[in-house]
This record gives structure tokens, sequence and C-alpha cells, in this order.
């Protein structure tokens, strides 16, 4: 709590001196804050220094004088509760911090989640949800938090859900018909980039005439990359959604031809081809994740 008092002083000092105030009262409902800033503590705790020199440097800032009062916490209801708020998004960082390199056990009912220490299991029930370490019992609950071992059981479960939602993901097919990057460098790079977001994409690379690759293709492609196309094209592609065109490519565009088309959209780029192929696959991501929410508005989700 000591920790957050000093981190809202330093906001609010941050703000004050922005108007060189001739005098500023700081009321604080921390006795040790107080004592401290008035120099009749000293401070001790290695979390708590840092915190104190940034104010000392900030307080050399400001002309005013700076009167530091200790004023009861039940005398102001406001700042109690930004200090609670303060101190419950710290804790809340910290115990999902600590939740990452934790190891999950899945069982029929309930989770066993490693401890720091090696060995040592904790048993979680999600669904109420529960944990019997000590964190759990004594401090997270007192404040309404979940402990480490119940937030590493839910990131266990968004992963498992994650895994089963692109594992049940339709296929997109890109059609590749850009010249300024080698069609193999396209795949290569989406390869990459999509290493993290794990989206199932299809590439479709043209090794012959690309007017009959337009037309052989063209109709079950969600994305083209490239290409200039007819209004026989764009009439045959049901499934297309987007176009991507090298900045070079503008002045060949006709634009009449897509007036009727809402459903497609066009951009480009003006770039080196990593930016390109970057600038592509950010479109198909954004595309990717519009037609997730679009079915799952469908299944009424």
């Amino acid at each position: 709590n000591n920790i957050a008092e000093y981190k809202a002083l330093i906001r609010g000092l941050e703000e004050v001196k922005k108007i060189n105030p001739e005098r500023i009262d700081v009321y604080c409902d921390s006795q040790l804050v107080v004592k401290q800033l008035n120099k009749k503590y000293k401070v001790k705790n290695k979390g708590i220094i840092p915190l104190f020199n940034q104010v000392e440097e900030i307080i050399r800032t400001i002309p005013g004088k700076i009167y530091f009062i200790w004023d009861r916490r039940d005398n102001n209801f406001m700042a109690d509760g930004l200090a609670k708020r303060a101190l419950a998004e710290e804790e809340i960082n910290k115990r999902k911090k600590a939740a990452k390199d934790l190891k999950i056990e899945r069982k029929n009912d309930y989770f066993l989640v490693s401890s720091s220490k090696p060995g040592k299991y904790y048993k979680v029930d999600i669904n109420i949800p529960q944990c019997e370490c000590i964190d759990f019992l004594r401090r997270a609950g007192k404040l309404k938090l979940e402990c480490k071992h119940i937030m590493a059981v839910r990131n266990f479960l968004q992963k498992v859900e994650r895994k089963r939602e692109t594992k049940n993901r339709q296929k997109m097919k890109i059609l590749i018909l850009s010249k300024m990057v080698k069609p193999q460098v396209w795949e290569n790079a989406f390869n990459e980039l999509n290493k993290k977001e794990k989206l199932n994409l299809e590439f479709i690379i043209p090794k012959t005439d690309e007017r009959e690759t337009i037309k052989k293709y063209l109709k079950e492609v969600e994305v083209a990359i490239g290409g200039s196309f007819s209004k026989e094209n764009i009439e045959q592609a049901k499934k297309l959604k987007l176009i991507q065109i090298p900045f070079a490519g503008v002045d060949k565009l006709d634009f009449d031809l897509y007036k009727n088309c809402q459903g497609i959209y066009i951009c480009n780029i003006h770039s080196n081809r990593t930016a390109v192929t970057e600038h592509a696959f950010a479109l198909v991501l954004a595309l990717a994740k519009i037609l997730s929410l679009m079915i799952e508005i469908k299944l009424g989700r």
C-alpha cells in the first residue's frame, strides 16, 4: 500500500508542477510515508527507496513549498478507493507474471499446479474458483484476487481453446500474383509471421500464365496479393474479400470495377518487400479475426 501511495504521489506531483504553485499541501493516509517524506523516518525498504528518490527529484523542480500531511483513511474515501485499486493492479500483475512459469496437470474435475518449490503441487478447482495455497487462503482471498495458480489454470484453458479454434478454423486461401516479391519469399515471410497467430493458410503460387491462374483460382480464394482483374474476374470471385496491390499498380486500377463490390477491401503500400509482406499479413490477420467474429455471431456466442 505504501508503494501505491508513492506512485500516486509521483503522478500528482508531475501534474502539479506544470502550474508552478506557490504552495502544495499533500494529504496522505500512510503515517510511514508522511514521516519518510518529512525526514523523520529513514527509508529502508528496497522497493520504496527508488520511489522516494524520484519524489525528491521532482520536489527539486518545484519552486513552491510542499507540506506532507497525514490524514486518516476514514476521512478520504476517494483516496482510499484509489489506493486499493492501485494495490490490486500491482498484486494482479505480480501474480500474472509468476503464473507464466507454472506447470499444469489436468485431472477429472480439478487441476494440479506446480509450486515454486520442486515437487510441490496445489489443487485448483477452477469452477469455484478455489486453490489450497497459502496466498489464496490468506491474502488473495481477502483482496478478492485470484492466486497465481488459478491464473495459470485460466491461461492453460485459454491455450487449449485457442488450439481447438485453430484446428477447427477454415483454411484461408491466398492467391499470390505479386511481381514485387518473389512467390516463395511471400510464403516464407508469411509462415514466419504466422508462427504466433497460427492462421490456417493455403498459398496458391502460380507457375503458369497469370490470366489462366486468375481464371482458375480466383473463385475460391479470399485474398489476392498483386495482379490486375477484369469485370469477369471480379464477378466470379464469390469469396474474395481482400486485394493488396503494390503502389505501382494504383494507376492501372479501374476503380469503377469495384464500386458495387462492397465486400472486397482494396489496399496498397509503397515500401520495401519486407514492409509489403508484413503489411499484407497484418491485413490477412485482421480479416481472419473479422471472419472468426462473424462466425461466432452467427452461432450466437
